[in-house]
């Protein structure tokens, strides 16, 4: 039951509040209130028993500063028992007091709802009539609004948030200052508290007045309509300028239904609800959708107009030798779309195909080229056949050969060879390939077995049909014997002899024992003193030979020299005497 209310004042809060005791006149109001408070209470008395318990006043003291937390309330209760217990959490927690029941340390922007019950009779309880109970500050600033409105399309800026002052209730001297914040960030200052023209995010707005005081909203979130998300699906141009593109764009995230314009530059291309454009040229496009609620948004979408297919190069490698299957064809092209099937001969019952446009391992022959790309586009070149040739058969065809003419062991052989055919240049060799001369005449060689072959420029080689071809040469001149025969007399005599035998070399073998000082035709040598002899032998072509060196010279020895090493004589004693004597030694 509603005993006693005041109306709320900026000023004196929004309960009762007792007057100013000192003035004459703050007592003559106080005693005429407290007066007729009396015949009220008088006259409503049995009303009160009848009723139960009930709050009759809330008296309120303010906190004295913005931010001080010194303000009270006192909870006068009547009827019941007089035993009271109070609740200003709206009945979740009760506390038993004296009457009044006083809450202090209060600041600015405490709620309370306020209950009462007789302690005697916990179920005889009362609300406050003028819940909740509000703790206000007679600086401080409060608000009666504060919203945000939506910013529009996305990327739009029609956004607004807005803080409407409780003036009735609010300190300071109007217009307050009003500071907006985005994300915690300020962005303007304004004295209405209005702010427009916003993009979408979270904003705050601080209110300030000339006291100190000051108010923050909560988050004002300003929202836009979604982003219209375009998903599309691209169908290139086939083949050069064939002009059958495709584009199937969906938009999503908008509002229903959606009118999608295509462009070409400024070029309005086509306009439909479907988002399927068709026999498109290859281009940058630029599709509009709109949604129902006429926001819009576009998107750049490429047609590939794939370039012409095009042959970059065809270039070939003839066979290499005759005979051979090593010739090439390299094609490479541009345009077109990858990946490319290269062709030779397509149709036909030798056609070869690949995806890398090298082709090795051919014949000589002739080969028509073609190729198809990703998109079964196809292109011939126009330089049609290319013509894979071979050279002439390379053949080692003549050898001519000089054997040694001179002596055994001489380096005075030759061979010429002579090739037919094949690409110059040419090479050459005798040991069967493991060295290479570039001329074909070998001269200063010795006699033996050598194996012949020729090759040209791309290899190909060529082997003399005679293998191993031979360089002979004269038989080695080879002493047999030497047989020396010593004087066998007399010391001085020339009864020496010295016989030689000799074969081989080069028509008549010639002797000689004063180491080739003379020369004569037979290997017997007579009427020799005793002394050294060197023994040579040659042939017609003056090739000489020595016997073994360990035994030349040879010498031819004679018996020693006989010597008067004394001699004495004895005359004969008488004159016709045979007695004389001659001693020798």
């Amino acid at each position: 039951m509603k005993v006693f209310t005041l109306q709320r004042s900026r000023a004196e809060s929004n309960w009762y509040k007792e007057p100013d005791s000192t003035s004459s006149g703050g007592k003559l109001t106080y005693m005429a209130k407290r007066f007729a408070l009396l015949l009220l209470l008088m006259f409503s008395t049995s009303i009160l028993f009848a009723q139960g318990v009930a709050i009759d006043h809330v008296f309120q003291t303010q906190p004295t500063g913005c931010d001080d937390v010194n303000g009270t309330f006192a909870i006068y209760a009547t009827g019941g028992s007089g035993n009271y217990e109070y609740s200003i959490d709206d009945k979740a927690t009760w506390v038993s007091s004296t009457d009044p029941y006083i809450v202090g340390g209060l600041g600015d922007g405490i709620v309370f709802n306020v209950w009462v019950r007789d302690a005697d009779n916990i179920s005889d309880e009362a609300p406050w009539d003028d819940n909740p109970a509000y703790m206000w500050n007679a600086d401080a600033i409060y608000a009666s609004a504060e919203y945000a409105l939506p910013a529009g399309c996305y990327g739009e800026s029609e956004g607004k948030v807005v803080l409407k002052v409780d003036a009735s209730h609010s300190g300071g001297t109007t217009p307050y200052d009003y500071e907006l914040f985005k994300s915690g960030v300020s962005q303007t200052t304004n004295q209405t508290g209005k702010f427009e023209t916003l993009y979408a995010g979270t904003y705050t707005i601080t209110a300030t007045n000339d006291e100190g005081c000051s108010y923050t909203t909560g988050d004002l979130i300003v929202e836009h309509n979604n982003e219209i998300l375009i998903s599309s699906i691209v169908t290139d141009v086939t083949c050069h300028d064939d002009g059958d593109g495709v584009i199937n764009a969906t938009a999503s995230d908008g509002h229903a239904p959606y009118q999608y314009e295509l462009y070409l530059g400024a070029t309005l291309i086509g306009s439909n609800n479907s988002g399927l454009f068709q026999n498109l040229d290859g281009g940058t496009y630029n599709l509009v959708v709109t949604d129902g609620f006429h926001c819009s948004n576009d998107d750049d979408i490429v047609v590939i107009n794939p370039d012409e297919l095009d042959f970059a190069s065809v270039q070939s490698t003839n066979v290499s030798c005759f005979g051979f299957n090593d010739g090439e064809i390299a094609i490479t092209m541009s345009g077109g779309t990858t990946d490319y099937t290269f062709y030779l001969n397509e149709g036909e019952v030798d056609e070869q195909s690949n995806n890398t446009g090298n082709f090795t391992g051919l014949l000589p022959d002739s080969y028509a080229v073609s190729v198809i790309d990703a998109h079964a586009c196809i292109t011939t070149y126009t330089s049609n056949p290319v013509v894979i040739t071979e050279p002439t058969e390379f053949v080692l065809s003549h050898v001519a050969t000089t054997n040694v003419e001179t002596c055994y062991g001489d380096a005075g052989g030759s061979i010429t060879m002579t090739t037919t055919g094949g690409t110059a240049d040419y090479s050459y060799s005798i040991d069967g390939g493991t060295t290479w001369s570039t001329s074909a005449v070998f001269t200063g060689l010795y006699a033996g077995d050598y194996t012949l072959i020729a090759k040209d420029a791309n290899d190909c080689s060529s082997t003399w049909v005679v293998d191993p071809i031979v360089i002979t040469q004269p038989t080695q001149v080879v002493i047999t014997s030497v047989t020396p025969t010593d004087v066998a007399l007399c010391y001085g005599d020339l009864s020496g002899e010295i016989a030689i035998v000799a074969s081989g070399g080069t028509g008549a073998l010639s002797y000689s024992i004063d180491d080739g000082g003379t020369y004569q035709a037979s290997g017997s040598f007579t009427g020799l003193a005793a002394g050294d002899y060197i023994v040579r032998v040659k042939d017609a072509n003056d090739c000489d030979v020595y016997p073994n060196p360990d035994n030349n010279p040879y010498t031819i020895n004679q018996p020693t020299q006989m010597a008067l090493l004394s001699q004495s004589l004895v005359n004969p004693l008488c004159y016709g005497d045979a007695n004389g004597e001659i001693h020798i030694t």
